[in-house]
């Protein structure tokens, strides 16, 4: 079942999807995709406390802090993943995995989160659904990952932050839900040397600001170090520009800096496009109109368009 305002652009897979409720005495929570019924997920919203987990030595280490969604209005999406792919079993095909824009569109198009307040979020328990991908090891039973290209690569839970504009929650590693002590918990896998992770990262797509497409480039917006393009372009929404970010912040090019001082030379090309919002369409380029400090000079960062 689709939200009949989304159902239009969902591909045919996703009405094919074999999913469940998640329901606890208190009504339903969210959505399941896993081929089997995991009874602990019913207690997603209720648990706060967050353990570390060495498969290893089978040790349990409790956090000195909660969980980041703890006594907060979320949405449960339980299913199986790995770094950059969820396992979304459908009824012709249980294998079924997706990625990138395609998982979060699928969770937009759920009737079940459409009409919930925006201020719900969704926590996603799906292992490494916080993590990016890359070139994964498995050593003493846990998968370690290497991602040649950080500041290119985004977390399952960043995506569905892009599509369905929500705040996400998603697990760096393995996670799920067990009992200590007679009281249900969270719990996350330590990597094969027995070290904690992040935990939990936190992703957000707020309305009215254009972001990068990655999650350690957020802080690259328009709003903050673009400058508008030389010449103007059509159907504002598919614009396509490069920011400027300052000389010490990591960056795979350098800058193009024709006739102009040590100075202006900080700035830098940051690499990655930035899409216009849509919500900022209608205000002829609006996130392009901020310019850093130094933008009156000429040709400080050079440009691209599509």
């Amino acid at each position: 079942m689709l939200d009949p305002a989304e159902a239009a652009d969902a591909p045919f897979w996703e009405q094919d999807t074999l999913s469940h409720t998640i329901v606890t005495d208190k009504g339903p929570i969210g959505r399941g995709v896993f081929k089997e019924r995991m009874r602990y997920i019913r207690y997603a919203t209720t648990a706060t406390a967050l353990y570390h987990y060495n498969k290893a030595t089978e040790e349990w280490h409790r956090d000195a802090e909660p969980v980041p969604f703890a006594g907060k209005p979320v949405y449960v999406f339980a299913a199986h993943a790995l770094p950059g792919v969820t396992e979304v079993p459908t009824e012709a095909n249980p294998g079924h995995r997706t990625r990138g824009e395609r998982t979060g569109g699928m969770l937009k198009r759920r009737p079940s989160l459409a009409r919930l307040p925006q201020d719900h979020a969704v926590l996603m328990e799906a292992c490494s659904s916080g993590a990016a991908p890359g070139l994964a090891r498995r050593r003493r039973g846990v998968d370690d990952t290497f991602v040649p290209d950080p500041l290119g690569a985004v977390s399952e839970s960043q995506h569905v932050a892009n599509e369905t504009g929500r705040v996400v929650y998603g697990g760096t590693r393995e996670v799920g839900l067990g009992v200590r002590d007679g009281a249900p918990v969270h719990f996350i896998h330590t990597d094969s040397r027995g070290r904690r992770g992040s935990g939990w990262s936190t992703g957000r797509n707020p309305p009215g600001r254009c972001w990068t497409s990655a999650p350690a480039r957020r802080d690259c917006t328009p709003a903050r170090w673009a400058r508008p393009p030389r010449r103007p372009v059509s159907g504002h929404c598919g614009w396509y520009a490069r920011c400027g970010r300052r000389s010490g912040w990591p960056s795979r090019t350098t800058a193009t800096t024709a006739n102009s001082s040590r100075a202006l030379a900080r700035w830098r090309p940051c690499g990655t496009p930035i899409r216009c919002c849509a919500a900022q369409a209608r205000s002829a380029l609006t996130c392009s109109s901020a310019r850093p400090a130094n933008s009156g000079r000429r040709n400080t960062v050079s440009w691209t368009t599509n």
